[in-house]
């Protein structure tokens, strides 16, 4: 019996449409206050939807609690959610349902690195460490991952659909 690969992305966007690569992430902003980003990346470009404003660290300590912090889906608003709906990562309407959104096209990216070190700024909040992208107009992007996910898988994830980056070594 012949085995057929399956097609399907591994990830879903905020709808539920299938997508290449998924993580949450946040970015500071102006100083003190930060952004979280569900970030999504398609075979065309690295989008970011912004899904909570600023996270706050977690201040109870018992098990149930911690654990939860971990899981990143719990940086994500409920209520943001619905904001999304019908709206995929790539269309213009993205951009308009929140002005820190953003969309980054793959062939744009020159750079991609992961850095597995922990911010002191970050205090009790779970993260694993920063993946920093630079795009061919000289900008770059810190974007701290939230919660237990594995950065430098993401790192390769998104080094699979942008062909012209490269990883910088620093």
């Amino acid at each position: 019996m012949k085995q057929v690969e399956s097609t399907e992305a591994p990830y879903v966007d905020l709808n539920g449409n299938p997508i290449e690569v998924f993580f949450l992430a946040m970015e500071y902003y102006n100083l003190i206050l930060n952004r979280t980003f569900a970030i999504f990346v398609t075979k065309q470009m690295i989008c970011g939807a912004k899904v909570i404003g600023v996270a706050a660290a977690p201040t109870r300590s018992y098990s149930n609690y911690a654990l939860m912090w971990r899981d990143p889906r719990n940086f994500i608003s409920q209520d943001t959610i619905h904001q999304y709906e019908g709206i995929g990562p790539e269309s213009p309407e993205f951009l308009s349902v929140n002005k820190a959104n953003f969309q980054i096209k793959c062939s744009d990216v020159t750079e991609i690195k992961f850095v597995g070190k922990k911010k002191a700024s970050m205090g009790a909040i779970p993260h694993t460490g920063s993946l920093y992208i630079k795009t061919s107009d000289g900008k770059k992007r810190d974007f701290i991952i939230l919660a237990d996910q594995d950065g430098e898988d993401i790192q390769n994830r998104i080094l699979r659909f942008c062909y012209s980056v490269t990883i910088n070594p620093t």
